[in-house]
């Protein structure tokens, strides 16, 4: 048996995970700010692989927590932006 990376790759990761409730395991109130945290703990590590046709040719898009985390901030302001021009 191998130690666990952090990854979920089985049950045993998954009921290893569910053993402690949500807010136990992260000190943020929604998901921008835990993406947030994800960031400053683990910048360059993957935090996200896809492979949209699920080919093995296929090359996956990989974003960073750092690069995830500025896409998801930069569409927040776009949005916010958005809002007040319709608004103004």
């Amino acid at each position: 048996m191998t130690t666990s990376t952090g990854l979920i790759a089985t049950v045993a990761d998954v009921e290893r995970i569910e053993r402690k409730a949500l807010p136990e395991q992260y000190q943020t109130q929604n998901t921008y700010d835990l993406l947030r945290q994800s960031a400053a703990q683990h910048g360059a590590r993957e935090a996200l692989v896809f492979v949209p046709k699920g080919t093995a040719e296929e090359p996956p898009f990989v974003y960073t927590y750092d690069a995830l985390s500025r896409r998801v901030t930069a569409r927040q302001l776009l949005g916010a932006f958005a809002v007040a021009c319709e608004v103004s």
